[in-house]
């Protein structure tokens, strides 16, 4: 069962569309909220929202403008759960900070390779070397690195080929 304010949230995506104004009636409507009592949750949510900023009030009642809320990434949230605790688990990660099993092992493994934290026994960590900003993720660029190797040197390969083929053509017509 989705919440209220996800309900909300998943409406003025859709509504919104470049910043339009959406009004408290309109997503009432979508909603199919018809009576004051059941209109009440929305408008609590709508203030909430409004609180943290996710809603921009235009100057007219029940008016809006949507401004997402920016997330949070999972690696900083990681990042600042292992300076606070210094110990960590691979579970500690995965229920915290709400990121899965192997997203949390191939984070740490990532920095165990940089000798920022050291693995303890199986599934526990120490942090070893706090460098106090966030270590950037290499493995995604050594990815990346990898793959335009292997394009280029496909590139290649296509290019030795088709001479090949043309080389073999000609040979084919003077005969």
């Amino acid at each position: 069962m989705e919440t209220m304010a996800g309900k909300i949230r998943a409406l003025l995506t859709r509504l919104s569309r470049d910043s339009e104004i959406v009004t408290a009636q309109a997503l009432a409507w979508e909603l199919g909220l018809i009576t004051r009592e059941e209109k009440l949750p929305m408008y609590g949510t709508l203030k909430d929202m409004r609180d943290r900023g996710e809603l921009i009030d235009t100057g007219k009642k029940g008016e809006y403008r949507f401004k997402p809320a920016k997330k949070k990434y999972l690696r900083t949230v990681m990042w600042r759960l292992l300076r606070a605790r210094q110990i960590v688990t691979v579970e500690d990660l995965m229920e915290l900070a709400g990121v899965s099993e192997e997203y949390a092992k191939e984070w740490l493994r990532m920095l165990t390779r940089q000798d920022i934290v050291k693995q303890m026994k199986a599934g526990v960590f120490k942090l070893v070397a706090d460098p106090v900003v966030e270590p950037l993720n290499t493995d995604r660029a050594e990815r990346l690195r990898d793959l335009r190797k292997r394009k280029k040197a496909m590139a290649a390969l296509d290019k030795a080929s088709k001479a090949i083929d043309t080389a073999k053509k000609a040979l084919s017509e003077d005969q």
